[in-house]
């Protein structure tokens, strides 16, 4: 039998050798000393090579001087100053280059023997690649001068060419100022007679649109007062009627039946007189206030106001009307005070009509939100409400100057049908805005912004 130790088994630790053995241009060896050859000396002894731009498609071989299992040997190559990194090829001993640019580059090859020892050193040849003659700098700089002296030519030329029409020109222009100084003459003549002519029309012109301004500022004034006088009529026959004729049914049962009539239902018949009283009393006093606003006679005294303050009080009274319906007015003042530039009376009357028309439209046992927050220095007061709630169509409308929209609230109470156009035109009047979000069936937000001054 065949026995062996394996700690007497050791690599193989010579270095081998490495050198070019082949040298080929278009895939055709180079051969020393051979007509036209590159070389004079065989590859691995030459140094240098030079080749033209056309010899640019080149071959190298090379192997490793080891001959213990040379299948082993391994190689890595690179052409500096145009492979970046060294390309290990394994036992593959040639390289292969095409299309190299003009330059100067030098090829190195390293190899390593059947167990991994490399030859770092390895073997290296020079090659030069001399570039075409166009792309030579001294030819470059004969094209550059040739394109300069070609257009310096065409230049002068371009330069004649043009003096010479210019010199054209100016005579025919000459001749041509002449004629048109003739023309201008005749010209400013009849310039002259129609300036004076349209001087006169002129005036007349202006008499005209003096007096045509005047005429649309007289028909605007009447308009405005035709378009007041036909609100004011239409709000007094739509809305007075109602309560009038309430005031007068009552009133004749009274007269006629007085003895007749149960107490009980005397006190009913009062109390739906005193509540039609006040409705024409609500209604008359909503008429001069938006007749003022819309005639300009409405004055605003504007003083700085604490209009938290305005907002409890104007709770507390609305609290009252609500005490019939049962319904709970709940606010979330937190104890900031906000100072208000506004007229107290106006924005009380504002906070109260918002505050009566959610209560007419909540039902029973309902509840009302007076609230305020802050945003984009504007302090936006809210009444929000869980009552009928209002549709698309009457949103449309419901600020609309030239429409009063009235409806009876859940109790069957009746409106005057101009609180919010009061109201519109009130905000407005300082500055601010009035707003509506609603669906019916799940209540409204009226809301209206005013600027504020905070007080630390």
């Amino acid at each position: 039998f065949n026995f062996f130790n394996p700690d007497d088994i050791i690599g193989n630790p010579h270095m081998p050798k490495v050198a070019l053995t082949s040298f080929k241009l278009f895939n055709k060896e180079v051969i020393p000393s051979s007509k036209n050859s590159l070389i004079s000396k065989p590859i691995w002894l030459t140094e240098s090579i030079t080749l033209n731009h056309k010899q640019s498609s080149i071959i190298f071989e090379f192997a490793a001087f080891n001959y213990t299992s040379p299948s082993k040997n391994q190689y890595a190559y690179i052409l500096e100053g145009y492979d970046k990194e060294w390309n290990y090829v394994g036992s593959k001993h040639e390289a292969t280059y095409t299309s190299l640019p003009a330059g100067n580059y030098t090829f190195r090859v390293k190899a390593s023997n059947n167990d991994g020892l490399w030859n770092e050193q390895g073997s290296s040849l020079e090659i030069v690649i001399t570039p075409a003659i166009w792309e030579r700098w001294w030819f470059k700089v004969f094209i550059a001068g040739v394109i300069l002296a070609l257009f310096a030519l065409y230049f002068n030329k371009r330069i004649s060419k043009e003096k010479k029409l210019n010199r054209l020109l100016e005579n025919k222009v000459l001749v041509r100022t002449a004629e048109l100084r003739e023309k201008n003459n005749l010209l400013s003549q009849k310039t002259k007679i129609l300036n004076e002519s349209n001087k006169t029309l002129i005036d007349r012109q202006k008499l005209i649109e003096e007096q045509t301004a005047k005429i649309k500022i007289q028909h605007d004034k009447l308009s405005e007062a035709n378009l007041l006088k036909d609100k004011l009529f239409s709000v007094i026959g739509h809305d007075l009627r109602s309560p009038f004729n309430s005031i007068l049914g009552f009133s004749n049962l009274l007269v006629n039946d007085f003895y007749a009539i149960e107490d009980d239902k005397k006190l009913l018949f009062a109390k739906n007189i005193a509540a039609s009283s006040q409705i024409v009393f609500e209604l008359l006093n909503n008429l001069l206030l938006w007749a003022r606003t819309q005639q300009g006679i409405l004055k605003p005294n504007y003083k700085l106001c604490n209009i938290i303050e305005l907002l409890k009080n104007n709770r507390k009274i609305a609290e009252l009307q609500a005490k019939d319906k049962n319904i709970q007015i709940t606010n979330n003042f937190n104890g900031e005070e906000f100072q208000v530039v506004l007229d107290a009376n106006l924005i009380n009357t504002v906070i109260r009509n918002l505050l009566s028309n959610a209560i007419k439209f909540t039902h029973l046992d309902g509840k009302i939100e007076l609230s305020y927050y802050i945003e984009n220095n504007m302090i936006i007061v809210s009444v929000k409400d869980n009552g009928v709630g209002i549709s698309k169509e009457a949103q449309e409308k419901i600020f609309y100057n030239n429409t009063a929209l009235t409806s009876k609230g859940t109790n069957n109470e009746k409106g005057t049908g101009l609180g919010l156009l009061i109201c519109q035109d009130f905000i407005n009047l300082h500055n601010g805005k009035i707003w509506v979000n609603s669906e019916i069936g799940k209540g409204s937000e009226f809301c209206f912004s005013l600027p504020f001054v905070r007080v630390d």
